[in-house]
């Protein structure tokens, strides 16, 4: 039976073509310290706050959760997280065409 290991035991991915990997969409969940550094995309206010509107950025298939304030105050804790959460999925589910489905 393999033996299961957590993320941080795998190598590091220093690049990766999006389109290429198949990867369509991206949620930023920043936890519980605000720590974007790996995004690098010009989606960042001068304070460093995302550029966002109800979790989503100008960059099809960017979105964060968790954050302060995102739409309402108790979008940065864990109580009001999955209200932003289902508007995002939401967002996700209008723009993926569902498999077997007539475009």
């Amino acid at each position: 039976m393999p033996q299961l290991r957590d993320g941080y035991a795998a190598d590091d991915i220093t690049t990766l073509n999006l389109k290429s990997a198949g990867i369509s969409t991206i949620i930023w969940a920043t936890g519980y310290s605000f720590d974007c550094s790996l995004v690098k995309l010009p989606v960042f206010d001068d304070d460093g706050y995302p550029i966002q509107s109800r979790g989503s950025t100008r960059y099809a298939g960017l979105h964060f959760v968790g954050l302060p304030w995102l739409y309402k105050q108790k979008s940065g804790i864990l109580f009001g997280v999955g209200d932003d959460a289902a508007v995002i999925a939401s967002a996700i589910l209008e723009q993926v065409p569902v498999e077997g489905s007539i475009a």
